[in-house]
């Protein structure tokens, strides 16, 4: 079995606007990436990705909101596992 590489990514204690920025970065790029490619592939598994990616936004803008009405700090971790396959 090959070896998985745990990479953490983002791990921090934000103000919810820095939250929103950083996360909503990230899905906007992952989105853009699928956008792109979905004429070179699996046009039906790119749509639906997207579409995963755009409620998965929605729910980042959610939670950043109501941290920011209520006057919260967020937690954010992100670990990325990386596995070389054959």
């Amino acid at each position: 079995m090959d070896k998985i590489e745990n990479i953490q990514i983002i791990n921090g204690l934000f103000i919810p606007e820095n939250a929103k920025e950083v996360l909503l970065d990230l899905i906007s790029s992952k989105i853009e990436f699928h956008k792109r490619h979905k004429y070179k592939g699996d046009v039906l598994f790119s749509e639906e990705r997207i579409n995963e990616l755009q409620k998965i936004r929605d729910l980042i803008m959610t939670i950043t909101n109501t941290a920011i009405k209520n006057k919260k700090k967020i937690v954010v971790e992100g670990i990325i596992n990386l596995k070389m396959i054959d």
